[in-house]
């Protein structure tokens, strides 16, 4: 049997084992292609990684405990290149230190949350560095909040500008220290981008209202693209709760339904 005639028989046989059923609806096959980068199952070790923008601090700003509370801020991830050109990321195990001698900041990465396959074996991950600066020359920036004390329910306004060119994102976050001498990020509060770049600057104002939980230090800072300005010291709110003595299920006014709560039998739909 020639060539020729194997593949005719061979093509008769897939069309009468896949024709089984015959429509009048033209058939349709549909696969899916999954592409990979030979790079992620490949071994590859650290070549470096990248320590982030470098954060700028106005001298008027820069005392050690303004920088240990700003260390709350940096990021919780670092990226990370290897020789094989993959890119990936590292987690930070523990919280920033501060380090004024060096002016940066340091901490220890988590080498287990690497990606499977990349490895550290000259130790380039072993202490994780994030820079800061204090230029010579003074930029007007400025971080307010008002009504710095409120009630619950009341609306609270987080005023934040910075002078440095183009700098068009900012953000704002709730910190709070961590007993040893550290501070961590307990909420990334608001964070806004200027419909427009400006060589002035930006000028942000963001109103809330605001509760109880939203009491606590607060840090703002502006972002360029390339680097990080710290507007202002940190800033305190504090918010109360409103309600009246005795007013047990925060219903603002006092009754028997306070008394039910009290012993532990609330209503089923208190009023």
């Amino acid at each position: 049997m020639t060539i020729k005639k194997i593949i005719s028989a061979l093509t008769a046989a897939v069309m009468l084992s896949t024709c089984t059923v015959v429509t009048a609806q033209a058939a349709e096959i549909v696969y899916t292609v999954d592409f990979f980068d030979i790079n992620e199952y490949a071994p590859s070790n650290v070549s470096y990684y990248y320590s982030g923008r470098t954060y700028y601090v106005e001298k008027s700003q820069c005392d050690k405990e303004t920088l240990q509370k700003i260390s709350a801020i940096l990021p919780r991830r670092i990226t990370v290149r290897t020789d094989s050109d993959r890119v990936c990321s590292v987690a930070a195990s523990g919280n920033w230190r501060l380090d004024e001698e060096s002016g940066c900041w340091h901490v220890d990465a988590d080498l287990s949350s690497l990606p499977e396959n990349v490895y550290d074996p000259e130790g380039i991950l072993e202490l994780l560095t994030i820079w800061y600066n204090v230029p010579d020359d003074e930029v007007k920036n400025e971080f307010t909040i008002s009504p710095s004390e409120a009630k619950a329910g009341d609306t609270v306004s987080f005023d934040l500008s910075t002078g440095h060119a183009y700098a068009y994102i900012s953000e704002v976050c709730r910190i709070a220290p961590n007993g040893d001498g550290t501070y961590s990020t307990k909420h990334r509060f608001y964070t806004s981008e200027s419909p427009t770049y400006s060589e002035k600057g930006a000028h942000h104002v963001y109103s809330t209202s605001v509760t109880p939980d939203d009491s606590g230090e607060y840090l703002s800072v502006f972002d360029d693209g390339y680097s990080i300005y710290v507007t202002g010291k940190p800033q305190t709110l504090t918010v109360t709760n409103n309600r009246l003595p005795g007013d047990v299920n925060g219903d603002a006014k006092v009754d028997v339904t306070d008394a039910r709560w009290c012993r532990g039998t609330p209503p089923s739909s208190p009023t």
